[in-house]
């Protein structure tokens, strides 16, 4: 009876664990698609208007965080353009090529979460590192961003994260050159194709 008894509650431990186990990974996957759909919503948010950029933080003169996305406008805030016309020359000059502009006093937002600039520590406690050593192997490629709290449904707080990576910036190289291996009626291709303009004219990019 006791052989038993010790069978039954040890069975009741493991299915209780099991159980508290199931239970964390169904609030983990509810936590990643709140930061999914939240960094979407913000993506979206930010970037959806025509007159929006996007560029990496390395652009600015102290950018800490490198890899994390700003969001700039193509246009003053009062909708005029950037450029100008000189009334002298009649060339165009870009008013942010003046001195004193900086761009960090123009960008509209980072899409990472929390409020955090990218030159600001951040505390171990409250935030995460979301590109690590499994992915790049140099500390400066690294992504740490701040976690935001939640409350669930059980009542208990919880924190999330996430970060837009600017796929703009990057050079895919796992893509083929299709004129690396040239036939005989044109074995200078391999030279004079990588600089030849598309011969496509398509009405969307025009």
């Amino acid at each position: 009876m006791v052989l038993i008894a010790l069978s039954l509650v040890t069975l009741s431990s493991v299915e209780i664990r099991h159980s508290r186990q199931s239970r964390d990974m169904a609030i983990a996957r509810a936590n990643a698609r709140l930061a999914l759909t939240t960094a979407i919503g913000q993506l979206q948010l930010h970037l959806g208007p025509d007159q929006r950029v996007s560029a990496t933080s390395s652009i600015l003169a102290n950018g800490g965080a490198r890899h994390w996305t700003g969001v700039w406008r193509t246009r003053r805030e009062d909708g005029t353009s950037f450029l100008e016309r000189d009334p002298r020359t009649g060339s165009l000059r870009d008013l942010r090529a003046a001195p004193g502009w900086m761009p960090e006093q123009e960008v509209l937002a980072w899409l990472v979460s929390g409020d955090a600039h990218p030159a600001a520590a951040l505390p171990p406690g409250h935030s995460v590192e979301l590109v690590g050593p499994g992915s790049v192997t140099s500390g400066d490629d690294r992504v740490r961003v701040p976690t935001v709290p939640v409350v669930g449904d059980d009542g208990n707080r919880h924190r999330i994260a996430w970060w837009v990576g600017d796929l703009g910036v990057r050079a895919n190289v796992a893509v083929a050159d299709p004129h690396r291996n040239p036939g005989p009626s044109a074995p200078e291709a391999v030279r004079y194709y990588p600089t030849m303009a598309t011969q496509q004219a398509e009405a969307e990019m025009m």
